[in-house]
């Protein structure tokens, strides 16, 4: 069965049944690739918009506290983040400085396509260019595997033979 989500408010519905029971679910989404402006002569043009789709596999029955408790060989973890507020504990949360909302995860698996342009995958002559922009790449290190994603680039979730596809306005 496939239902379309139009609102923060029945995702979150959804997120609250999937957690409540411990269940695996996948979450598909497209993301733009991140790239520099440049600037005169050397600025992209800004029709180019390369992407990736990709698919996590996250499994609702472990806590990012208890995760973290766990990987630290300590009793407890307390996370302190004043900027957000969870909407569902361990799934999704607002940041309150700028009223976005993030689906959080610690994915088992994660798999993301090459990147596309206008769903095609890219040219020789497209992925030198966009090499051009391509900003310097960060170093993150944790513990655990925690990942946030903006609930506008998620697109499906697939949970118990259903499919809810996401088109929040």
């Amino acid at each position: 069965m496939t239902t379309t989500i139009n609102t923060i408010e029945t995702l979150i519905s959804v997120f609250n049944a999937i957690k409540c029971g411990g269940q695996y679910c996948t979450i598909e989404y497209r993301k733009d690739i991140n790239l520099l402006k440049g600037r005169g002569d050397n600025a992209r043009d800004p029709r180019f918009t390369p992407y990736k789709v990709g698919k996590w596999t996250i499994h609702y029955s472990e806590s990012y506290e208890h995760a973290m408790a766990k990987a630290l060989g300590v009793a407890s973890y307390e996370a302190h983040d004043e900027n957000s507020e969870h909407l569902v504990p361990n799934v999704l949360k607002r940041l309150k400085s700028t009223n976005k909302v993030y689906l959080i995860a610690m994915p088992e698996t994660a798999t993301y396509s090459e990147p596309l342009l206008n769903g095609e995958p890219l040219t020789d002559e497209q992925r030198a260019y966009m090499a051009k922009y391509l900003p310097k790449p960060k170093t993150y290190t944790s513990v655990v595997n925690y990942r946030m994603l903006k609930i506008e680039n998620v697109t499906a979730v697939n949970v118990g033979g259903n499919r809810y596809e996401i088109d929040l306005q």
